[in-house]
């Protein structure tokens, strides 16, 4: 009945202008615009901007045109169906400060090999973020809050990129707006091989051009972080009321990239998203120039094996962080399994980690050795808690049952592009939440009628007590004996 209403209104009513009709009708205009000028903006692309006095005038030249790189020879890096990648064998920590008077955070890594190197990096990741608030602090951009967070982004295929982000406010309470606003970002993108700083040039092959990146599809993805927009509150309907200077921002990338300039980012397997403005190139729509899946690899681990992570993923592929996982094919059997939790503990948490990494191993070993005379194809995941002196844990199963002819040339394809497809279907920048591809592996609208036919699925839960011992109850959990306990 909503729909039907919602259809009738539109009949009656003049829909206001959506975003991609805008976004159509500018790219409509640059296309002329670009017939016009093709000549002169072929020529600043394939040479370099040397004179500032030059840049000015190319910039309005160009105000009005989102420029397009030149047909040439080029050869791809990457096969996208066939190759594969290793997560780092990598332990990523955040640890905490306090940093003239400010409460800060900062990562360390270890598990190179090469010591100095190691070293070389942790330095950075500490010097890089003290240095810059002290700066800001001189600078006087530091006003009455201050606020100080990082994230790891990634660690794979022999990089690391990791991103602090600084803030700083005066509140109105009046108002209730901020009357000062300052925004930092301190961006730690690494060649483990090296230790060398990775520049967002270094993540493509040698040949590639500004233009190849920032282009139509950027402008589409930009147009939405830089342009005014505003809600219209009954058509909800977000509509653009200034452009800005949108086409002269994009220019001003493509000849930043061009120059080898420093451009602020952080990666995943995915994507780039640039810090100043939160807009992303995604490797899947640029694979001709993707580089950086094979550009760090060596013929021999740079890892001390301490930190083992999972190997030999499709490229593009992302995985939702975990304690631990595990991923394994058999002759009858595909495995995914997950565990994670989200507390920090502070007292027995390793002896309840290991308990619990224990008990999952024995679950899986389990699976391995069914012989139902089918292919069986296991999702689960691990997720424990700690409750009133009991942890918890929670055992959220899928299995499928098919055939090993139809899971190698059907099923293992849709996991596959289902953990490629994730940004799409998270919305922007979450993997697969807890990696349960069979909740997202028919399509972006999340098909529950396959799900409920495909698959069967139950939560399980199963307690531990301080000392690591399992039981089927809370109860039991709280007053220990010998009944409940499992091997």
């Amino acid at each position: 009945m909503e729909k039907e209403n919602k259809k009738e209104k539109i009949k009656k009513e003049k829909k206001p202008v959506t975003l991609k009709a805008l976004i159509m009708r500018r790219v409509i205009f640059l296309v002329i615009f670009l017939l016009i000028s093709v000549g002169i903006t072929a020529f600043l692309i394939i040479n370099p901007f040397e004179k500032e006095e030059n840049k000015s005038s190319d910039k309005k030249a160009l105000s009005n045109d989102v420029p397009t790189a030149p047909k040439r020879d080029h050869k791809s890096l990457i096969d996208y169906e066939k190759d594969t990648f290793d997560y780092n064998d990598l332990e990523v920590t955040e640890y905490e400060e306090n940093y003239e008077g400010y409460d800060i955070s900062y990562f360390q890594i270890d598990g190179l090999k090469d010591k100095e190197i190691q070293d070389k990096i942790n330095k950075n990741l500490i010097n890089d973020l003290e240095n810059e608030i002290s700066i800001s602090k001189a600078n006087g951009d530091i006003k009455d809050k201050f606020y100080s967070y990082g994230f790891c982004y990634s660690s794979f295929a022999n990089t690391l990129s990791i991103e602090y982000s600084l803030s700083s406010y005066v509140y109105d309470e009046v108002t209730n707006e901020d009357i000062y606003r300052w925004e930092k970002s301190v961006c730690e993108n690494y060649d483990l091989t090296t230790g060398k700083k990775i520049q967002i040039q270094d993540l493509f092959t040698d040949d590639t051009i500004g233009s190849d990146l920032f282009d139509n599809s950027f402008y589409n993805e930009f147009v939405r972080n830089y342009t005014e927009m505003d809600l219209d509150d009954e058509e909800y309907y977000l509509e653009i009321t200034d452009y800005k200077d949108i086409e002269e921002k994009i220019l001003e990338f493509i000849i930043k990239f061009n120059n080898g300039e420093e451009i602020p980012f952080h990666f995943d397997e995915q994507k780039i998203v640039l810090s100043e403005c939160y807009a992303r190139i995604f490797f899947d729509e640029h694979l001709d120039y993707l580089a950086i899946y094979n550009k760090y690899k060596t013929n021999e681990s740079i890892f001390d094996g301490t930190h083992p992570k999972l190997h030999d993923l499709p490229v593009l592929t992302k995985r939702f962080n975990s304690y631990y996982q595990i991923l394994d094919e058999g002759e009858n059997y595909y495995i995914d399994a997950d565990l994670y939790h989200y507390q920090n503990y502070e007292n027995d948490e390793q002896k309840i980690l290991d308990a619990i990494v224990k008990y999952m191993d024995s679950d899986i070993k389990s699976l391995k050795e069914v012989d139902n005379g089918k292919f069986n194809i296991y999702n689960y995941s691990y997720t424990f808690y700690e409750t009133k002196g009991v942890y918890e844990l929670q055992i959220e199963t899928a299995k499928m049952e098919t055939t090993k002819s139809l899971f190698k040339s059907e099923v293992k394809k849709q996991i596959q592009d289902t953990f490629r497809k994730a940004r799409r279907i998270e919305g922007g920048d979450e993997p697969l939440y807890n990696n349960q591809f069979y909740y997202y592996m028919y399509d972006e609208d999340y098909d529950y009628d396959n799900v409920e036919k495909d698959w069967e699925r139950e939560t399980i839960y199963v307690y531990l007590d301080k000392d690591g011992n399992v039981y089927e109850t809370a109860e039991e959990a709280r007053n220990p004996s010998s009944i409940g306990i499992k091997d």
